[in-house]
């Protein structure tokens, strides 16, 4: 069994966020529900680039988002099931994994589901569990880290070599008694094989229950993201990944898909209308953009997404997460409140 090469801890001088407070699901599922309970993961129905088929071992880079619901009860339990979604789809490789509404509060954890100290599991920050939930379940080698609310799992031959987090702003006013800070967490990432390195952002914009009621929140976020993305890049990376939970569509909100469009691709828009069995149907609000060359103009190369990966039952958006399922015996009414879209890219180097 793997261990962990090195665990991020980056908390000193992080704010600490409270939750924002929300309806929390039932922790029992109907009895006439129960016969779809199964601890089966859904079926594969990726989508390949003009249905061209890639090679495991040639994807150079898989990126996902997921945002982990938190408040939800038997959360531990239920990102092991996640990471049984994750691995029964794709089981080459963890690839990078940004983590959404991770559970403040939870920093020193004694229990974490599905390891012991035998996998090497020790109390500490919920994010710890989850690492340690992809290495049991993987055996590979996994690099995490966090920031407010915000995490990332890396796995081999990707890992983290540091860390740095930021405050990009806060709800709006009117949601007083329900209001959230936002965060930025970049981890820079080393791949062990090649030596190529790699900024990696993770985020989570404003909430759109009322879409028009925080754009005006999202787009200063949006720009106090850019300004820190620009500002740390240097010259011998490849061109930095974004990823989260957006918050908006870009058909609904045309200005803020623009800010970003100036500086990123979304890879995920890249594969709608895709002709495989798994096209996703739209966007949704949870994104994978990766840096352009126009404002990142790297001298080692560039990434081409090859693969949109999905499941049955998802309506193409990523990884089907929000029915119930059975993890350990126990019946949960979701592993989570999105879907998780992932996005695998093979690597043009430039001579």
């Amino acid at each position: 069994m793997k261990t962990a090469e090195t665990v991020q801890k980056r908390s000193q001088g992080f704010s600490v966020l409270t939750l924002v407070a929300s309806v929390l699901i039932g922790g029992t599922v109907p009895n006439n529900a129960l016969a779809a309970c199964t601890d089966v993961p859904n079926a594969t129905n990726a989508c390949w680039t003009n249905n061209s088929e890639v090679a495991p071992g040639d994807i150079y880079m898989l990126a996902r988002t997921v945002n982990t619901k938190g408040s939800d009860p038997d959360y531990t339990r239920r990102f092991y099931g996640i990471v049984r979604e994750f691995h029964a789809e794709w089981p080459s490789a963890i690839g990078i994994v940004g983590l959404q509404e991770v559970h403040s509060g939870l920093e020193d954890m004694i229990d974490c589901y599905g390891v012991t100290a035998a996998d090497g599991w020790q109390a500490g920050h919920v994010v710890n569990c989850f690492g340690y939930q992809f290495i049991k379940q993987y055996d590979s080698s996994v690099t995490w880290a966090w920031h407010g609310t915000l995490g990332i799992i890396v796995g081999h031959p990707w890992k983290i070599a540091s860390t740095k987090g930021w405050e990009i702003g806060k709800d709006s006013i009117k949601m007083l008694g329900n209001r959230s800070t936002r965060y930025l967490l970049e981890a820079k990432l080393e791949n062990s094989a090649t030596n190529d390195k790699v900024r990696v952002y993770v985020t989570h914009l404003s909430h759109h229950s009322d879409k028009s009621a925080q754009h005006d929140q999202r787009s200063d976020q949006i720009d106090n993201i850019i300004d820190h993305v620009t500002d740390r890049w240097t010259s011998g990376e490849l061109p930095p990944l974004l990823i989260g939970d957006f918050n908006f569509h870009p058909n609904d909100e045309r200005d803020n898909y623009n800010k970003l469009h100036n500086h990123f691709s979304l890879a995920t828009k890249s594969f709608v209308g895709c002709t495989s069995n798994g096209n996703p149907t739209e966007i949704g609000v949870d994104h994978i953009w990766v840096g352009r060359r126009t404002s990142f103009p790297s001298n080692i190369g560039k990434l081409n997404a090859v693969r949109y990966h999905n499941t049955a039952g998802s309506a193409g958006k990523g990884i089907r997460l929000k029915d119930q399922a059975k993890v350990g015996g126990k019946c949960l009414p979701r592993l989570t409140d999105h879907d998780s879209p992932g996005i695998s890219f093979v690597f043009e180097r430039l001579p």
